[in-house]
């Protein structure tokens, strides 16, 4: 039986060893829907069993819910999901076909993975499902490509007809579908915790099949041409509805013209892509609808990987390739401007890198083929900072009760207090932990490199700096830390410190403006400072090193080491107070510490935060003006 989302179940007979599903006709059971390929999928009879196999369909075949990426062998009771429709295999009554011992697994006998008898060339040369992908050109640089001369492009592998095997007699199957798995197409709200498949990943390693190469030079030379016909301001085709139909047209008709050159092209998905490219995003759409996706690294124009959410947060994520990819370096190039072109940057062989940020927070950084050897190479980070309270991270493990509370209380004591870790180390958590503690009433000013932190608190203002590559509206870390200290905050909270702002901050901090917090990245205490101290003599001031490490030990009060370790936990592995200068260097004396002492079986560290015994000098202040404060927590255990 099948049966559509919600329709009635229909039922079909079939007599041969062999069935073909898909959209359009000639499929043995066609389902006429937009999110089906025209040959998605076959199910084969063999040696008893019912075999299903996917056709290297865009949004896959499913049994039982879960996406099959080989031959899989079917129970009686195993339901197959293919776009809105749900099939089951019903034998012929009293014909049963034998089924693993385990239930669904992989065929063991080798079935034909090629096309059925019939199927296009295009999508023997593509490897992006539906309806095949890419290979045209153009007039012009087009017909320079494939001369006239120049025979068709063929498949990689031509069709052929698999001979059935002999087998028992034919067993007619039925299908049927009493349950509904949602549309792959449909795009997921970036709010979403779960994204649907999206674009499939390669089952090996980061290696992903594409067409030949004349495929993959067409397909560039007909983006190339349509391109410039199309180009708007700044170089850029419009992306209003009307121009991606027009676009849409162009290639068609550019496509169309050269189809007796491309037989084994689909133009269709062809058109489709280009026009993506033309007046989108191109193949990163989908990446960038996906909320699952933080990290996506493209390495030229032929390979894409993405870094997915993980379920767990124990060790790190690994990177996956999909097999989306681009028309060429102009086209890559392209998506690159249009995102850089909204934050008033430019991208070209003359300004080969940027930087920017999209309207939703993401980082953008592109160096340009011209500056690049494997041609465009785009970073694409969408990590977001996670907003935890103090108790969520003690529990975690990231830091003990004891040093909570003593946090807790430099915050309410107004102490500066600096933050330090290596990338990944979890600074801006922590960071925003630490604010999340600052009273409701208290006006914060929040200055940081990309927008990341969401504080809680009804008075907050965000600034964040403006790169305009040589041009006079850039706005610098330096001069919002300056003017941030002009708003008349109560606090001042600067993420990423990592140039000339080390000065304006330190001065601030040492004057009137207490209890600030900064994030900078180093790995202990000393390498903070140290750090601190360079920034600060690098701001292009003439003054001497121990007036700057007096300004220093005048400035920041308290030092917060973050490390992330191999196992991918975080902990604070440092709390020391910054206590003056000695000679040439400004001094800090260790509170609390974390002592690593074993990995265990699993590979996780092993280890036990620890008091030193030392009490901040501030507590005497404290403890005299009246307020009440818990010394246990300083006692060595």
């Amino acid at each position: 039986m099948i049966t559509e989302k919600g329709g009635k179940p229909r039922s079909e007979q079939f007599e041969q060893n062999e069935l073909t599903i898909g959209r359009v006709q000639g499929n043995d059971i066609v389902l006429p829907k937009g999110n089906i390929s025209k040959r998605h999928s076959r199910i084969v009879l063999r040696d008893g069993k019912f075999i299903i196999v996917d056709l290297k369909s865009t949004n896959g075949t499913f049994v039982n819910g879960k996406r099959i990426s080989s031959p899989q062998v079917l129970k009686d009771s195993d339901k197959i999901y293919i776009g809105d429709f749900t099939l089951q295999l019903e034998p012929k009554p009293g014909d049963k076909p034998a089924s693993g011992k385990n239930g669904s697994a992989q065929a063991e006998p080798p079935l034909p993975m090629d096309e059925p008898p019939g199927a296009d060339a295009a999508e023997k040369l593509f490897d992006d499902g539906d309806d095949g992908d890419e290979a045209p050109h153009h007039s012009g640089a087009a017909d320079e490509l494939i001369p006239d001369d120049e025979p068709a492009m063929e498949p990689a592998i031509p069709p052929r007809v698999p001979t059935p095997a002999p087998a028992p007699k034919p067993r007619p199957p039925v299908v049927e579908a009493r349950e509904e798995l949602p549309r792959q197409k449909e795009k997921p709200a970036l709010a979403a915790k779960k994204s649907a498949p999206g674009l499939k990943p390669p089952p090996h390693g980061f290696r992903v099949e594409l067409p030949p190469l004349v495929a993959l030079q067409a397909r560039g030379a007909v983006f190339l041409s349509v391109s410039k016909a199309l180009s708007g301001d700044a170089g850029l085709p419009p992306d209003d509805e009307s121009s991606v139909e027009k676009a849409r047209a162009v290639v068609d008709k550019t496509l169309g013209s050269l189809q007796s050159k491309l037989k084994g092209a689909n133009t269709d998905r062809w058109a489709e892509q280009i026009a993506a490219e033309l007046t989108g995003y191109g193949p990163l759409t989908e990446l960038l609808e996906d909320p699952n996706v933080v990290e996506i690294f493209v390495n030229g124009p032929h390979q894409i990987l993405v870094r997915r959410a993980p379920e767990t947060s124990s060790v790190g994520i690994p990177l996956t390739p999909v097999s989306a990819y681009f028309s060429s370096d102009e086209a890559v190039a392209l998506v690159v401007r249009r995102m850089m072109h909204a934050a008033g940057l430019k991208f070209d062989a003359e300004h080969p890198v940027a930087e920017a940020r999209l309207a939703d927070g993401t980082r953008v950084n592109a160096v340009h083929h011209a500056a690049s050897v494997k041609g465009p190479v785009v970073t694409i980070s969408r990590t977001s900072t996670r907003q935890a309270t103090m108790a969520e991270l003690v529990d975690e493990g990231w830091l003990s009760k004891g040093m909570s509370d003593f946090l807790t209380v430099c915050m309410k004591a107004r102490r500066n207090i600096c933050v330090c870790g290596g990338p990944g180390a979890g600074t801006g958590t922590l960071l925003s932990a630490l604010a999340g503690t600052i009273d409701q009433e208290e006006r914060i000013v929040l200055v940081e490199q990309v927008a990341r932190l969401k504080l809680s608190q009804p008075h907050v203002v965000t600034l964040e700096p403006r790169p305009v590559r040589g041009g006079p509206s850039a706005t610098s870390m330096r001069e919002l830390v300056a003017n941030a200290v002009r708003m008349r905050p109560n606090r001042v909270v600067v993420h990423e410190v990592n140039g000339g702002e080390a000065l304006e901050l330190s001065m601030a901090m040492a004057g009137r403006q207490d209890g600030t917090l900064l994030s900078t990245y180093a790995s202990t205490a000393r390498d903070c400072l140290d750090r601190l101290e360079t920034m600060i003599r690098m701001a292009g001031i003439d003054v001497q090193a121990k007036v700057v490490r007096e300004q220093i030990a005048a400035s920041v009060n308290v030092v917060v080491a973050l490390t992330r370790f191999a196992d991918g936990t975080s902990r604070v592995t440092q709390i020391a107070e910054v206590t003056g200068v000695e000679v040439d260097l400004v001094t800090a004396q260790d509170i609390f510490t974390f002592k690593r002492e074993r990995l265990d079986d699993d590979g996780h560290v092993q280890g036990r935060f620890q008091a030193t015994g030392s009490q901040p000098r501030f507590y005497e202040e404290l403890q005299r003006r009246g307020d009440h404060v818990d010394v246990g927590i300083f006692r060595e255990h």
